[in-house]
């Protein structure tokens, strides 16, 4: 158990530290990318999940990444809401 939310933790964390750092807007959307098939592979093949929960599970991951990507500037301290 402690495994797992270690592991749930360095994904939701690890990309928001990358993409905070990264410039280019296509780079950030190839972590993102990266993160979210890291994501439904361990959702996938390391639980019990149906694929329709692993879908789901997945779809709302990604969301959170692409709502950090929309909110994150270039930057630390930036923000790019208008």
């Amino acid at each position: 158990m402690f495994t797992t939310v270690v592991i749930g933790l360095v994904m939701l964390i690890a990309p928001i530290w990358i993409l905070t750092f990264t410039e280019p807007i296509v780079l950030k959307l190839t972590i993102i990318t990266i993160f979210i098939l890291l994501f439904l592979s361990l959702v996938s093949f390391g639980t019990n999940a149906k694929p329709y929960e692993s879908l789901a599970a997945t779809a709302a991951y990604s969301a959170s990444l692409m709502v950090f990507l929309q909110l994150g500037g270039s930057g630390i301290g930036q923000c790019s809401v208008r």
